[in-house]
């Protein structure tokens, strides 16, 4: 009686599981962007903040907020324009992550305001000032590129260089980076970085 009941509990939540994930779907939002977005990363507030993609120029590179409503929906969220990145970074194809502090790092980019050169510029963004900073790369560095970034288990924030095989640990508290050895013979452009279960990347 007792194997019955929890074949029949757990297929009961089978069912369940298997009827949300049906039931999730793509929705567009009312109020549309009013610009071409690329990246996008959530915020520790629910916040979602978005890159907006800079084709040419010299403009400063734009940011937006998309906040959800009261009731936590995005699909009726409202679009503000924040500060916009240093001066001369306008990137599409680059690295991005959020701290555990809460802060947004931006580095690299394939191209920098619709130009292929790879660039090694990056910025650090606090939410709670809404100020961006300029990031200075990894010593000898010379390009990060549409590079993988990873937040590793311990909060430490790891960078790769596109073309080279180069990686280097950044010290958040003090915005310093510390060079890793090679981990491959080849650039690490247009691979990702994966967790394994033994916490390993």
């Amino acid at each position: 009686m007792k194997l019955t009941r929890k074949l029949g509990l757990a297929a009961a939540t089978c069912v369940a599981l298997a009827g949300m994930a049906v039931s999730q779907s793509w929705q567009p939002l009312k109020n549309k962007a009013p610009f071409n977005a690329d990246t996008m990363a959530i915020l520790q507030d629910g916040t979602v903040l978005v890159h907006q993609y800079t084709a040419s120029g010299s403009a400063p590179s734009q940011v937006w907020k998309l906040t959800p409503d009261s009731s936590g929906s995005y699909v009726h969220g409202t679009w503000t324009q924040l500060a916009s990145l240093p001066s001369g970074y306008g990137p599409l194809y680059f690295s991005e992550q959020v701290l555990p502090d809460g802060r947004v790092i931006y580095a690299g980019g394939e191209y920098n305001y619709g130009s292929a050169i790879w660039t090694k510029l990056a910025a650090i963004y606090n939410p709670l000032t809404n100020v961006w900073a300029t990031l200075a790369p990894p010593a000898g560095w010379t390009s990060i590129g549409d590079a993988q970034s990873v937040v590793l288990p311990n909060g430490t924030y790891m960078q790769a260089n596109a073309l080279t095989s180069q990686q280097a640990l950044l010290n958040a508290s003090t915005l310093t980076w510390t060079p890793l050895a090679p981990g491959r013979r080849t650039a690490t452009m247009k691979r990702a970085s994966t967790f394994f279960r033994m916490g390993r990347c």
